[in-house]
């Protein structure tokens, strides 16, 4: 995950998040009802359909493979969340909700470098 958030920071030519945003890891369902330390005014459950966008994101270097759901929510006119987590940790029909337009993304690492 280190690596993904240093690809895209340099993707933006930027060297740090707080200029325009924030990311969020959520590593169990209990983490995705914290939504205003995530700036949300309403729970995940209820901000779903307001995602920006949402993508299923592959991240794979030579010894890993990790598959994670990205879903940004636009705060304002410059600042927006990302906040990723593993399939399966949100309810399913707030999941659904997420993926409904969602795209596919791979992303590859050299852990050499």
């Amino acid at each position: 995950m280190t690596d993904y958030l240093y690809f895209f920071l340099r993707e933006y030519h930027c060297p740090d998040m707080t200029e325009f945003g924030a990311f969020f890891l959520l590593e169990n369902r209990q983490d995705s009802l914290h939504h205003t330390d995530m700036g949300l005014s309403l729970p995940l459950k209820q901000s779903a359909c307001f995602a920006e966008f949402t993508e299923v994101l592959t991240l794979r270097s030579p010894i890993q493979e990790i598959r994670l759901l990205h879903s940004c929510f636009v705060l304002n006119d410059s600042y927006a969340i990302s906040v990723f987590m593993e399939p399966g940790i949100l309810e399913p029909e707030t999941e659904q909700i997420l993926l409904e337009d969602s795209t596919s993304k791979e992303v590859r690492f050299d852990v050499s470098k």
